[in-house]
């Protein structure tokens, strides 16, 4: 039995969906890494593993493919409906969303949307369905309203690698530069002289600076539009809009399908007009090219090549974002977590670490395999306040000598329950779409967790 893939050109052809859903078969019947019972990656994830996404797509003949398969760790047959229904969705993956660019009577796909904010600049990103260069660019104006920067987008194809599917689309970005800290700034995006979005943003402390500023955390935005729509209007219904936001991943129930992706960026587009945007990858975008397209959308600084691994800084906190998609208890990326723990505990930062996969959890997925035994020392040796993860869809507050270990997992995706017994150091929990605050004002951290499907508009599940 073969495995044919034709050569990926202008548009997916019906050879190739032929040959994804043939892997998908193969997917399905053979990968797996770790068990329910020591946590970690499962066939029941989704398929999170390194191994599954390493095959070459346009290349890989169906016995070199199957080698590699028998050679992943474990097995499991406790597959649900839906990751059962993810993998049959790969093959029907419409490469191109139609009509997208109507969705929001505006001539963007996407955007804008902030990531990268610092003490003096800011990344703003948009795309386009067509080149754009010489005719889109970004006012940025002061309190009085007077300009203080104008820049360019620099425009690129949004993807384009051999052997993936293309996003045939264009990605704008302006780095807005020689700004004050602390300070709010009002910016519009002008397309041919227009003014077509205006917005405001806050840009950081200066570095170590005890600047009060606030952030927002959730995540598992996947699935249910009306929830997840909820979630980010209870953020912005704040009386007070967050410097930033942490998405703690699986942003879209199917990395590769594009339809879904132009959904998030619709849903959250007032939210990511407002406050630089920093997620983890998720199992949901982890599978086959999806973790390209997070890539090409997501302009992180991730100094292990495409590993997705990654850190920043703002005011007296510091954050290290990690891919547990990958194995990250062991190797150059936990040598590269461990130097980077050292380093800002010796500049005195507050540290965050963001996980997809939570280290402690009492629910429908297992724990992340090897966090407690070898990343929780290195947390604890570093001084590490709080661990920030998702997964698993409720909200979860674990303690353990001092580190905080938050779930905070229902942005939108279908609720899970928790398990009938808990023998970790569980502090609470609740099934609900939540969206949780943290205040950080010199030495004093203050974490609110706001429940979303509460009558009448979030109301408050925790404060500590």
């Amino acid at each position: 039995m073969a495995l044919i893939f034709v050569e990926w050109r202008c548009q997916m052809t019906k050879a190739f969906l032929m040959g994804v859903s043939a892997m998908t078969s193969l997917f399905v019947a053979g990968l797996s890494y770790g068990s329910k019972t020591e946590g970690g990656t499962e066939l029941k994830d989704v398929l999170e593993t390194a191994d599954a996404t390493e095959i070459d797509i346009s290349s890989k003949d169906l016995d070199s493919t199957a080698r590699e398969t028998d050679q992943i760790e474990g097995t499991t047959d406790d597959g649900g409906f839906e990751d059962a229904q993810m993998l049959e969705d790969i093959a029907s993956t419409d490469p191109q969303p139609e009509g997208a660019e109507t969705v929001v009577g505006l001539p963007l796909l996407k955007g804008p949307y902030l990531q990268w904010v610092t003490d003096k600049s800011i990344v703003v990103l948009i795309e386009t369905k067509d080149d754009a260069t010489g005719f889109a660019s970004v006012e940025v104006s002061g309190g009085s309203g007077e300009t203080v920067a104008t820049k360019d987008f620099v425009f690129s194809k949004t993807f384009e690698k051999e052997g993936f599917p293309p996003i045939d689309t264009y990605l704008g970005k302006a780095k807005i530069e020689d700004l004050k800290a602390n300070t709010k700034y009002n910016y519009c995006v002008v397309i041919k002289g227009s003014k077509v979005v205006c917005d405001a943003f806050w840009t950081a402390p200066l570095d170590k600076a005890y600047t009060p500023y606030t952030f927002v955390a959730f995540g598992d935005t996947r699935t249910d539009n009306d929830a997840h729509r909820k979630v980010i209007d209870g953020i912005l219904s704040l009386s007070d809009v967050p410097h930033f936001a942490i998405n703690t991943g699986d942003l879209v129930a199917l990395g590769t399908d594009l339809t879904l992706w132009q959904e998030f960026f619709d849903i959250e587009r007032p939210l990511l007009s407002k406050m630089a945007y920093y997620p983890v990858i998720g199992n949901h975008e982890y599978i086959l090219w999806g973790k390209e397209y997070f890539q090409a959308w997501f302009d992180l600084d991730t100094p292990l090549r495409d590993e997705l691994n990654y850190s920043f800084v703002f005011g007296n906190s510091a954050f290290v974002a990690l891919n547990t998609n990958e194995d990250v208890t062991k190797g150059h990326v936990f040598d590269w977590m461990v130097a980077q723990l050292q380093s800002y505990h010796e500049a005195g930062y507050h540290i965050f670490v963001i996980t997809h996969h939570p280290i402690y959890t009492c629910s429908n997925h297992p724990p992340y395999k090897g966090g407690v035994e070898f990343l929780v020392p290195e947390f604890e040796r570093y001084g590490v306040v709080a661990v920030l993860s998702g997964h698993n869809h409720l909200y979860e507050h674990f303690l353990s000598n001092g580190i905080h270990y938050l779930t905070v997992g229902g942005g939108g995706a279908p609720l899970y329950d928790e398990n009938d017994t808990c023998d970790q150091p569980r502090v609470m929990w609740k099934k609900v779409h939540n969206h949780m605050v943290v205040s950080v004002d010199g030495e004093k951290i203050e974490f609110t967790v706001f429940d979303d499907d509460a009558d009448g508009g979030p109301q408050v599940i925790e404060r500590f």
